[in-house]
């Protein structure tokens, strides 16, 4: 036995205590992360990680969480008084791009909240957003927009091989480098480590 072997592995568990959210698992359930694969044709889901906020017989939808935008949370929510944190908002998805949402963790003991997705809770509320962005920044995501499906649509396009499903997590939603959980998970696809 090499003399890295336990080294390897100490590694090994400590990747995945870290990054417990890159398990594939079968079924989209509310918290589940969407990673677009090279099938998808569309360029505004391309190397697309979706946060499954809803997935049920009416539809489904979610939102983008690795696509930052070079705008500032402050440059569309203008609020008077104390600047607000230096915040950027997220490309969500292509459906009503003019709608904010603040995603944020779900204080441990707290009941349900608005959405399903375990640890998370989510505002449409510009008085909630600006409260969030001031109290608990970094994390909290803004997001612009969202991705939705139609009744049974999700499921044709997990079929046909669109999409892998991931356990997801607060880690995810709040990466500190977002532009690389594509990859990242994609890599966890394949068996490549990095």
């Amino acid at each position: 036995m090499s003399t890295l072997a336990p080294l390897v592995l100490a590694v090994a568990v400590l990747a995945d205590a870290l990054l417990g959210f890159a398990r594939s698992i079968e079924t989209p359930e509310p918290g589940a992360l969407l990673v677009a694969t090279e099938e998808i044709a569309d360029p505004r889901f391309k190397q697309s990680v979706i946060l499954l906020v809803k997935h049920e017989g009416q539809g489904s939808w979610g939102l983008i969480i690795n696509k930052p935008t070079d705008v500032h949370v402050a440059e569309v929510l203008p609020v008077p008084g104390e600047p607000l944190p230096h915040s950027h908002v997220f490309y969500g998805g292509p459906v009503l791009m003019s709608q904010l949402q603040v995603v944020y963790p779900r204080k441990e003991g707290d009941a349900g909240g608005k959405i399903d997705v375990p640890g998370l809770e989510l505002s449409h509320s510009p008085e909630e957003i600006v409260e969030r962005l001031r109290s608990q920044a970094p994390d909290v995501r803004v997001f612009a927009g969202y991705a939705g499906w139609a009744p049974g649509q999700l499921t044709v396009e997990l079929a046909h091989g669109h999409w892998r499903v991931f356990r997801g997590n607060a880690d995810a939603v709040f990466s500190k480098h977002p532009d690389r959980l594509w990859q990242h998970l994609t890599n966890v696809l394949k068996g490549i480590t990095v």
